[in-house]
């Protein structure tokens, strides 16, 4: 199973928190390893080490898209890191399901990492107290998903 650490974890879930009523998304940065190229079983050696927020609100600008990818793609090859993952709440509290706007962007980001995966943001899981996280992992698969916690 892929592997989220502290730093990762807490900026998803204060993105998550600062802005309960909209829509957010974010990327997961893992550290870059040889088989990060090539298509494996990605739950298997994924370690996210951090998370850039990107949006709330409108998520599905594609120009301001575009440039923060890169920048962040700028960033993670001075430091050995990769954009493996991506995370997306939609704005509705029961809607868990990726949208069309998660699955492009989670389309873009494997044509660069075959191994991506999407960490949906379920609401209902949101009370840590109760529970030890609060999204679903998903890969993409013929760009449909499926859900890797089902596995």
């Amino acid at each position: 199973m892929s592997e989220i650490n502290a730093l990762a974890f807490v900026k998803m879930f204060l993105h998550l928190a600062k802005y309960p009523e909209l829509a957010v998304n974010g990327v997961l940065l893992s550290t870059r390893t040889e088989s990060t190229n090539e298509e494996v079983d990605s739950s298997s050696y994924l370690h996210f080490v951090d998370c850039i927020p990107l949006f709330h609100g409108v998520l599905s600008l594609s120009p301001m898209l575009e440039i923060a990818l890169s920048q962040i793609d700028a960033y993670c090859s001075t430091r050995n890191l990769t954009i493996a993952g991506y995370y997306h709440a939609n704005e509705h509290y029961s809607d868990t399901n990726p949208n069309f706007t998660a699955l492009r962007i989670m389309e873009k980001i494997k044509e660069n990492n075959p191994n991506a995966v999407l960490f949906m943001i379920d609401n209902s899981l949101v009370d840590l107290s109760e529970n030890d996280r609060f999204y679903n992992v998903f890969t993409l698969v013929d760009k449909t998903s499926k859900n890797v916690n089902d596995s």
